[in-house]
Parts: C-alpha cells; structure tokens; sequence
C-alpha cells in the first residue's frame, strides 16, 4: 500500500476505534494495522525503530526481569520489540497477562498479533487483495480498509442466532477472522499461520490437601488483585457487586488493598424474580464498603439498546450488556476510573448450573447398557398411559436427554437446534448455512482438552468460546461507554493455572457448585453470599417487552425493518411476535422474549453499521 494511502487508511481507523472518556482515540497504527484500547483507560504503548513497530494494549506482565526492566524505562511497546528480537515466535513465553499486542517488521515482511491466554483483549485480521495482510482490536478498525470486503457471512449471521454472539475464530464479515484465547496469527512471505500458544494446562486429578489448596488461592487472588490495581489512585478505584461470589470475593479482597472503604456498585430491578440488590448490600456491609444502588427501568432500555447495539462491532444479543453499563455509569459519575469485575470465576472454578445438571444426566450413561437398554427404557417408555403420570414423564425426559452425547446436550433447549433454517430464512440464503456448524465448532473445543474429566472439558468450552466473545465483551465494551476502565483479576494467568489443578471432584462436589472455592472463603464471605444460588445480571427482558409499550414499540418496529431485508422469512418473525403476545410470561419467561430480544438488537446493528446481508 502507498506510504500516503497507509496514512489515510489509518486516519480513517482511528475514527472507526474506541475512544476514551475525553473522546480521544485510543490506538496505536502500524503500517497495516491498528491497536485500540477496548475500554477508557487501557494503556496504548507504541515502540518503533529501524523499520519495526510494535504495540501493546493493556497491562502486559513479563517473565524475565531483563524485560520488566526495558517495559519500566522505555515502555511495554520497547518491551515487546525487544522479546521479539530475542525470541521470534517464542516471546509469548516471555509475556503475561491482560494484552494484545502488534509486531510489524518491515525489513524481514513479518508482521504477528497476539492476544493473552483468556482473551480480555480482542484481536481481528484479514488478508486483503495484492498480499495485503490487516489486524485491528475490533472488525470495526478493520471495515475502513477498502480493499477488504464488508460483506456479511451469513453462517455467522445464523450462529449469532444460535449462541447470540459470534464466536472466534469466526466474525461477522466473510473477509476477517479473530483470534481464539492464547492464539497469535503469524504473517510472513504471504503466508498466514494462526498458532494457539497456550491452553488451560487441566489436571485429572483426584484427590488433594483442600486447606493447602484454599491458602494457595487466597494468596493467589490477593496478588492478583494487588496486580490489578497497582498504579492507580485507591480513591478511584471501585468494584462491580452483585452480591455473588466472585464479585463479593473482589470486593473484600479490595478492601484490603485499597486502606479504606471500597466504592462498590450494583443494580437492581423493579421485577419479581430478576432482583438480587439484598445480597449485594450483605456483601457490602460485610466488607464495610460504601455501596452504590441503581435500578433499572424499562425506559432505560429503550434509550441505550441503540447506544450498546452501534457500539459493538459485531451484533452481540447479551441484554445483561444493559445492567453492566448503568452500573458502569454509575461508577464513572461517582469519580472511578477503574473497575474490578468478578467475570471469570464461574468458569475457573465450576459455579455455572449447566455443570452440575451434565453430571447428573452422565450418571445415566454409568449404568450397564443391557440394564438401561434391555429393562429401563423399555419399562419407561412402554408403560400404557405413561405420558400422563408426572413422574413418567420426567424419567422420559431425563432419559432422552441422557442419551445425548456431550457436548451437543448442553444445546438441547436451545430454539435454534430444533427449528431447520429454511423455517427461518428466505429461500436463496438457506444453500450458506450449515446448520450443524455450532454444534462441530463445540465439539472440536471439548475434545481438544487436555483432560478426560467432563467437569474440565465443560469448562473449557466455556473459556474458549463463551468467556471471552460474550462475558468479557460484555464488561469491557460498556465500560468504555461508560468511560471508565477494568479489570478481572479471578482471570489473573496464576488463579487461571492454579484451576486447574483443582481436582474436578473438589470445584463441583456432587451438585454443590463452587464447592473449592466457597471452601476457601467460608471464614470469609458473608453467610448469604456463600448459600445464594447462581444468578447473574440477568434482564426482565420477556416481562418488559409485554409491559412496557415504548420497549415492544422500538423491539416491533425493529422486527418490521428485518423484515424488509429480504434475510429472514416474515412468517418466522410472525411466529415469534404471535407466541410472545399470547404467552403467559410468568410461565415461560424468555422462549419467545429472548429470540425477540436477539433479532431486535441485529436489527439495531445492521442499521448502525450500514451493512447489508449478502445472498
């Protein structure tokens, strides 16, 4: 590319990036590509010299001291060129952390990009016409790259449907593809290379000292957090609470560090069911933080859902998005600059529901085949009238399920499993979607753990294709609307590893989730906090669509727009719309408010980003 064209690509992808609080763009540009700072506050270290170029986004931790010593007086930019002129490809020994990072090496034509090990950082790249090769921190920097096509893949366009997020290695755009947790993409003589340099090192292990491993934890969370918020003023400083776990643990962790009271902040919701405000204010007298509530109402999501839909970029159908930017907003206007977030723990440590409910259905497969085959289901299944006894039919339906292999059991309520894509889509878009795509992509993950262990393999899944395209993009991109930065120290690389070894017995013991962790912060965490059953940051979303006339009217009108796409058929759209009107949602809380809730937030995005579905 001309030297001047170069420049006026990346004038133009300073303003497709992120900016900070104050509206200044934060990136750093290197010939062909481009870092930003996904969230206000991140740092942006640029380092170039003799025709090479590197940049680091976050707070990268080095191995050797040589290293820390170079980041300390020159910065993690002269840093990273440094460990790349030493080690080449091997520098990802040499570097920890939250990062994504940038080498472009003009005299050798290398250039390389990298994320860290549990993607709190994002990283996009495409090859373009003429050898061309561009990365940017979001698929929105990489848009402005004319020579590299803006059509949407419509596979993606279906596994957002599915999973309501686009996961990695896939984006939204035919031309661009985004790297997995612990992956670099290598560019050199043309050819690309995506290499993962890190997985999650599992260990099978059985048995264990619970009070040695409880210690090791504690001390290892208590640095991580020190980690954290080293560098920054205490008083600006706080926490999000949701009065579970991982965001109590944060937050008294914090209170140790930080010399007084910890700001901490929570939402709440005016909806039977959805609010959880009384253990957040447990937690927040337990830990003598001084504790800062807002409540959600429906009209606050009708002003921000075009806001947050523009903002990413690439559809992202999370209404938790919703509370975790008011929340965020709450903190910026009380003066905090950096938050510390509990994401991370469920997935470390065995907290999510599903984990438990696998174990309970695997139980099935434990006995005999001859037994379950020759005597249980026959007796289950042919018992005369059997549909209409309760108890029959909850053993039918647990059976059926158990006789799913994993890890298609953990989609098996999910809508768009049961529903062929030509119910869903007009004729001429139906021939690209491969409907089993979601599905082979879950496989591939699971199978690929280290560990037989099916708690571990369950986790995995989840810190390679849940954690990182859908918690972490939640948390850090509403952050940045909000102006203000974070962190996740339960995903610190030590708490990371120490997980692992972790017996699977002792982080899941029988269906107590989080039964290690709990352990270790029993003396700890308040007694309602340590009993509350899993919750999360979860939208009123089906009961607001229903009540709220100003929400259904923007969700409605949203629906029509598809409509006029020519994408989806109008009759599955009716389906949907008719179902969630005659529904009792009290019953069936988000079957139909949640599907309706994912095509109005595509709707949303199509028209922020002026894109146009390809058929």
């Amino acid at each position: 590319m001309p030297r001047d064209e170069e420049r006026g690509v990346l004038s133009r992808m300073s303003t497709a990036m992120l900016r900070d609080s104050e509206g200044n763009p934060q990136m750093a540009s290197l010939g062909g590509g481009g870092l930003a700072a996904i969230g206000a506050g991140t740092p942006v270290s640029l380092h170039t010299r003799d025709g090479l170029a590197a940049a680091v986004v976050g707070w990268p931790c080095w191995r050797s001291d040589e290293l820390r010593s170079i980041a300390g007086r020159d910065g993690n930019g002269a840093a990273l060129a440094a460990a790349y002129a030493r080690y080449g490809r091997r520098l990802f020994d040499e570097i920890g952390g939250p990062f994504a990072v940038a080498v472009v090496d003009s005299r050798r034509h290398v250039a390389c990009a990298a994320i860290d090990r549990l993607a709190t950082q994002t990283m996009a790249f495409a090859e373009a016409p003429g050898n061309g090769f561009a990365f940017a921190s979001t698929a929105d920097g990489i848009r402005v790259f004319p020579e590299i096509s803006t059509e949407l893949d419509l596979q993606s366009l279906y596994d957002f449907l599915y999973f309501c997020r686009v996961s990695a290695p896939a984006t939204i755009y035919k031309a661009q593809r985004k790297l997995m947790p612990g992956q670099y993409v290598w560019r050199e003589g043309g050819r690309t290379e995506i290499v993962r340099y890190w997985e999650m090192p599992y260990v099978d292990s059985r048995g264990g000292d619970v009070d040695a491993l409880s210690a090791e934890v504690r001390d290892l969370v208590d640095r991580a957090v020190a980690r954290a918020i080293d560098g920054w003023r205490p008083e600006r400083v706080g926490a999000f609470l949701s009065g579970g776990v991982d965001s109590s643990t944060v937050v008294g962790v914090l209170s140790k560090h930080t010399g007084g009271k910890v700001q901490a902040f929570s939402i709440g919701f005016d909806a039977e069911g959805y609010d959880e405000m009384a253990y957040a204010r447990d937690a927040a007298r337990h830990f003598g933080a001084i504790h800062h509530e807002y409540y959600i109402t429906p009209q606050d999501v009708v002003e921000v859902v075009p806001k947050l839909a523009a903002t990413y970029d690439e559809p992202f159908a999370n209404s938790s998005a919703v509370p975790a930017y008011y929340c965020a907003r709450l903190a910026h206007d009380h003066g905090i600059d950096l938050l510390l977030a509990g994401d991370g723990g469920d997935e470390l440590f065995a907290g999510n529901a599903r984990y438990a409910r696998q174990e309970l259905f695997e139980i099935y497969g434990r006995i005999p085949a001859w037994l379950r085959r020759g005597v249980i289901e026959p007796l289950v299944f042919g018992l005369p009238g059997g549909s209409s006894i309760t108890a029959v039919r909850r053993a039918r339906s647990y059976i059926e399920q158990a006789n799913i292999p994993m890890p298609d059991r953990i989609e098996v309520n999910n809508m768009y499993g049961s529903i062929a894509p030509s119910e869903i889509f007009e004729p001429d878009i139906v021939g690209a979607i491969d409907p089993g795509l979601p599905l082979a992509t879950l496989r591939e993950v699971y199978r690929r753990t280290r560990s037989p262990a099916l708690l571990h393999r369950m986790l995995h899944v989840d810190l390679q294709l849940t954690l990182g395209d859908d918690d972490l993009r939640k948390v850090s991109r509403t952050c940045a609307m909000a102006g203000v930065a974070v962190q996740f120290p339960l995903l610190d690389d030590g708490v990371a590893e120490f997980s692992a070894r972790v017996p699977p017995t002792l982080a899941l013991k029988g269906q107590q989730l989080r039964y290690f962790f709990k352990h270790a912060y029993k003396d700890f965490l308040p007694p309602s906090t340590l009993a509350k059953s899993k919750h999360g940051f979860g939208l009123p979303t089906a009961h607001w669509l229903k009540s709220h006339a100003p929400l259904e009217a923007l969700a409605y009108d949203a629906l029509a727009s598809l409509k006029r796409r020519g994408v989806f058929r109008p009759a599955f759209i009716d389906r949907l719309l008719d179902g969630h009107r005659n529904a009792d949602v009290r019953r069936y809380k988000d079957y139909f408010g949640e599907p309706i809730w994912t095509l109005m937030v595509l709707e949303l995005w199509l028209a922020a980003h002026e894109a146009v579905p390809a058929k």
